[in-house]
């Protein structure tokens, strides 16, 4: 269906993989957004986030490469439309273990999903915002169904 063998950073390891049907320049393609690493002990430092392209709109392919997303460690990658604009998610390490309590933590159980609010910038990109501590309480969103 799809190789990423010929990829220095992309052999081996792969993992967290998202298919997007976006309608784009050559029409609808299914985009496969995935990490991969090298094949070594300590290989969260080489994965890094790869896509590929559908020839057309079989999700099973073939799929060809488009691009390496990045050059740190990122994963969970998905996409967002707002209006006309394509947006990528997802986490990127910079210099921290993202959903961990602990510095020392790594890619455990002891992970906890992280949201609140974000707003737009004039130029259109999106603000985040300072990130707020776990244990504070967040107003649930607009359109949420009533909890028991």
């Amino acid at each position: 269906m799809f190789n990423l063998a010929g990829r220095s950073n992309g052999c081996c390891n792969m993992w967290a993989p998202e298919f997007h049907l976006i309608d784009g320049p050559n029409g609808p393609r299914w985009y496969l957004y995935c990490v991969a690493g090298r094949n070594v002990a300590d290989f969260n430092p080489t994965q890094r986030l790869h896509v590929l392209e559908s020839a057309g709109t079989d999700p099973m392919g073939p799929y060809t490469f488009k691009a390496d997303l990045g050059s740190d460690w990122q994963l969970d990658a998905s996409v967002l439309r707002v209006n006309n604009n394509l947006y990528l998610l997802g986490t990127y390490n910079a210099g921290s273990n993202h959903g961990n309590d602990s510095a020392s933590g790594g890619c455990d159980m002891n992970r906890s999903t992280r949201a609140q609010k974000f707003t737009w910038n004039a130029d259109g990109t999106p603000d985040f915002g300072i990130p707020v501590a776990t244990d504070t309480e967040l107003p649930v969103p607009s359109g949420t169904p009533e909890h028991e």
